[in-house]
């Protein structure tokens, strides 16, 4: 597999021995569900509240090995998550092996947004690079229902810039010369110099785009994977829409040109509540999750509110152009 330098756009259109493996996945998710009903006594570290399941400690690396074979950069795994149980327990396992079997230390970090606001992925992505940026070196923000198929998709240190793996021609579902989505890697520098993400941008969709802008105009090197004959089977999608269908509630798509600098917004003004780490197995994968409450400012974005419509948004905007004219 090579590497392929993305053109920039600039258009305006819108585009041990241990019991079996089974028996241990059983019992994390137990775990799991009694964390959640609150049965699992955790311990108390400021205002935060750990709890652990199976014998990681919370805080610990979750390094496979020290081996220097594996080299000196560690990858942190920052997945933005809400609801995909059944998706979460074949990703870690999933990943984690296939990470290891390419010798690339990483640790899964599962950032879940437990408030009641509308889902928002680049707010969770920034945090999740707050979360981690003092311990690793680089990052990948990665959708939890897309799985690498391909052995030979490269999950290395991006040294040359930000490196889209689920390229267009890849991407199981999406495509499109400006896309970005799926799984991205930078590292922590790079992240750090475009700012992060939007915070802005609530609901399905659109911050990827956003993203696009701030790589081109920090001057970054955009590369993606290339030279793979697996085509759209190179990552297996397993996302199932009839029991997680999407928020249709389609925001970046009325405020106008989706690939508009938001410079309002970026990791440094990203506000939340950090509210239980919770560290686990899933069939002897070891994987973190932060239960993370996201703050909105309703009279800024009051579409972050789940009864908050598109209608909603459109009647607004219309009464401000009334009252400006």
């Amino acid at each position: 597999m090579v590497k392929r330098e993305v053109r920039y756009h600039t258009d305006n259109r819108q585009i041990t021995s241990r019991p079996s493996s089974g028996y241990r996945s059983y019992c994390n998710v137990l775990c799991m569900i009694h964390y959640s009903f609150n049965l699992v006594k955790p311990t108390d570290s400021g205002n935060v509240r750990y709890v652990t399941c199976s014998k990681i400690h919370p805080n610990s690396d979750q390094f496979q090995t020290y081996d220097p074979a594996w080299g000196n950069h560690r990858l942190s795994v920052i997945v933005p998550y809400r609801g995909a149980f059944d998706e979460l327990l074949l990703f870690v396992p999933h990943l984690h092996k296939f990470l290891n079997a390419r010798m690339v230390r990483h640790k899964i970090c599962i950032i879940h947004q437990v408030d009641n606001y509308r889902f928002n992925r680049g707010f969770l992505i920034n945090i999740g690079f707050l979360l981690s940026r003092d311990k690793f070196d680089y990052m990948v923000m990665h959708d939890i229902d897309l799985l690498p198929v391909n052995p030979l998709l490269n999950y290395s240190y991006p040294d040359e810039g930000p490196y889209h793996l689920s390229s267009p021609e890849y991407h199981p579902q999406y495509g499109g010369k400006r896309f970005i989505g799926g799984v991205l890697l930078f590292t922590m520098k790079d992240f750090a110099k475009v700012q992060g993400m939007t915070n802005g941008d609530w609901g399905w969709g659109g911050e990827d785009n956003e993203l696009y802008t701030r790589i081109r105009l920090s001057k970054l090197k955009l590369t993606r994977a290339s030279g793979l004959t697996t085509g759209r089977k190179t990552f297996m999608n397993i996302h199932d829409v009839s029991k997680r269908p999407r928020d249709k509630e389609r925001f970046d798509t009325v405020k106008g040109n989706q690939f508009k600098l938001d410079s309002e917004y970026g990791f440094s003004n990203a506000k939340y509540n950090l509210q239980r780490v919770v560290a686990m197995e899933i069939d002897d994968a070891p994987v973190t999750i932060y239960n993370v409450e996201l703050q909105c400012d309703v009279t800024k974005t009051p579409w972050c509110q789940t009864n908050y419509t598109v209608a909603d948004y459109k009647s607004r905007r219309n009464i401000k152009n009334k009252d400006s004219d």
